[in-house]
C-alpha cells in the first residue's frame, strides 16, 4: 500500500522558514542546505522546504491554500504552544479556541502557509 511520506512547501528563504518550523516543531532539521531544509518526524512523515527559486517544474502558487497540522500531546499543550509561539512574535491569526474537533490555534510561516497546532476531542 503506498502512503504519503513527505510535505514540501514552497519557501522563498528556505532558512527563515526552517527557523519558523523549528519554534513550532520543537525540533531542530535533519538536513539543510541553501535552497531545502527537511525536517523528519518519529512517525516517519518529512517535511520538506524547498526554495521557490529552485523548485521544478517551477511553482505557481503561493501558501494559503491548505493547512499544515501538527497534533500535540494534550489540550493544555495547545494553550502552553501559543504562549510561547506568541512570545517570538511568529503571526498568529486564529488564537487557542475549542473546535467541533478539538481544541487548536492557527498561525502563519514567512510564506503565508496556515499552520494548526491542536489536540483532537
Amino acid at each position: 500500500m503506498a502512503m504519503p511520506s513527505h510535505v514540501v512547501l514552497y519557501v522563498d528563504n528556505p532558512g527563515a522558514s526552517a527557523d519558523f518550523y523549528s519554534a513550532v516543531l520543537e525540533e531542530m532539521p535533519v538536513s539543510a542546505s541553501a535552497s531545502f531544509v527537511l525536517f523528519e518526524q518519529d512517525e516517519g512523515l518529512r517535511l520538506g522546504l524547498w526554495s521557490r527559486e529552485c523548485v521544478e517544474p517551477a511553482a505557481t502558487i503561493a501558501g494559503g491554500g491548505a493547512e499544515l497540522v501538527v497534533v500535540v500531546e494534550d489540550e493544555d499543550a495547545v494553550d502552553r504552544r501559543y504562549e510561547a509561539l506568541s512570545q517570538r512574535g511568529l503571526c498568529i491569526i486564529q488564537p487557542p479556541q475549542d473546535m467541533e474537533y478539538g481544541r487548536s490555534f492557527v498561525l502563519l510561516d514567512p510564506d503565508g502557509h496556515r499552520v494548526r497546532l491542536m489536540m483532537p476531542f
